[in-house]
Formats: C-alpha cells, sequence, structure tokens
C-alpha cells in the first residue's frame, strides 16, 4: 500500500463511497503517482485498485463508464452463474490440460466486465466487475482463487492455505450494489477532469524538465569556453 497524502472522495450513496487515494498532492497528480482506489460500504473497506501507478488505469475510465451508461456492458443471457463464480472457474480450468479449450472460448467474453483486480488482505486477490442488468448498473467485487499451482508444497507454510474444491464449495461475493445513474455520469466528469488535470501537469513537469536542461547546458558551454580561454591566455 502506499503512503496516502491526498484523497479524492467520488460518492456512491449515503453509506458507500469510491475513494481514489494519492501518493501526491491531488493537484499534483501526474501519470507517475501510485494510487489505491478504495470503496467503502457499511464500514467495510474494499482494496480495488493498490500500489500501482495511475497512468494503469485512469485513461480509460471515462471511456468504460461511458459505455457502461449506454448498456453496452449489458450481463450476457448466457451467464447463467455469478460471475466470479464462473471467473474461477475458468481460472481454474486453465490449469487443466485435459479440459477442452472451446469451453474456455465460450466464456472468453466475460473479461470485458472486469475493471480492476488487486491484492488485498491475507494474500486474497479481488476482481471488480461492472456490468448492467435490467437496466441497472450493478458493481460487484469477488474473490479469486490464488492457489494455482499444483505442487502444495509451495503453500504448506501458508496458514490460509485451501484446497479449490474447500475454496470454491464456500465462494460467495464479497460485495454487489448498484451504482445509480446520476453518480455514474459524474464519476465520468470527474475521470476526464483528472486526465485532463494529468496531461496538464505532465506537460508542465516535461517543459521544466526541458529548461532546466537547457539552463545545465549554457552553464556547461560557459565553464568550457573559460577553460578554453585560459590555454589560449597561457
Amino acid at each position: 500500500m502506499i503512503d496516502v497524502v491526498d484523497k479524492i472522495i467520488l460518492p456512491i450513496s449515503d453509506i458507500s463511497t469510491l475513494t481514489i487515494e494519492t501518493d501526491c498532492p491531488a493537484k499534483e497528480l501526474t501519470p507517475y503517482c501510485d494510487i489505491n482506489i478504495v470503496l467503502q460500504d457499511k464500514g467495510k473497506q474494499y482494496v480495488l485498485y493498490g500500489n500501482d501507478c495511475i497512468a494503469g488505469t485512469i485513461w480509460g475510465l471515462a471511456s468504460f463508464f461511458e459505455a457502461v451508461l449506454n448498456n453496452v456492458l449489458e450481463l450476457d443471457q448466457s451467464i447463467n452463474q455469478d460471475i466470479g463464480y464462473l471467473w474461477n472457474e475458468i481460472v481454474q480450468y486453465e490449469y487443466d490440460e485435459s479440459f477442452p479449450t472451446s469451453e474456455l472460448k465460450r466464456y472468453e467474453f466475460i473479461r470485458r466486465y472486469k475493471l480492476w483486480d488487486a491484492w488485498y488482505k491475507n494474500g486474497q486477490e479481488l476482481i471488480t466487475w461492472i456490468f448492467t442488468q435490467n437496466n441497472k448498473i450493478m458493481l460487484e467485487v469477488t474473490p479469486l482463487y490464488v492457489w494455482q499451482s499444483s505442487d502444495e508444497n509451495n503453500y504448506k507454510n501458508d496458514k490460509d492455505y485451501l484446497t479449490y474444491d474447500e475454496f470454491i464449495k464456500s465462494y460467495k461475493p464479497e460485495l454487489i450494489i448498484e451504482l445509480p445513474r446520476e453518480i455514474v455520469q459524474q464519476w465520468v466528469i470527474k475521470f476526464k477532469e483528472l486526465v485532463t488535470l494529468i496531461q496538464e501537469n505532465h506537460e508542465k513537469k516535461m517543459k521544466e524538465i526541458e529548461e532546466a536542461k537547457k539552463v545545465e547546458n549554457k552553464v556547461k558551454n560557459a565553464k568550457g569556453s573559460k577553460k578554453i580561454n585560459k590555454k589560449r591566455v597561457s
């Protein structure tokens, strides 16, 4: 996790917020600043995007949520199980060479609903999904099975270790909430503002670096001229 310097809070409801935690003042964001994206709901906290640069996610957020608002990400009718449960099955089957590739390809399309993944408490990985269903915008946070290696000796000292069968038997989503459309519209505006701010700060920083290099080169050239003049005098 980053050392949090500032926060950008995006409301969801009276009991839920999405917070972008930054390692620099929010007004000074550049593409290289690290962030966490944290969802708070009913007193619980979920890290959805952690300890990574803001450039890794911010550029596509506005267009992603605009697609959501336009119902482009309507949950496919063929998905008749919880999306996180299905994703765990797909990932697990990818490690099973005997499983038909055609079956895996059938569900490749669900990647389009995947927004973020992040390591969370106890080495757990959380996946964040966004989709529309019955004209409602849904956000779902689901756990991913992380002990994928077939060699159990790799995990024998992990007190939280579970076999896949144990994990999937007790599987349940971490969180499912509806996002009001007006809230998502506000997020789109904010994400666009952040992109503009980051671009402006980046351009300003590049100009400062360029000017500093010019000054440095002038100093070097001046020193070089002095040395040449001294040699001529002597």
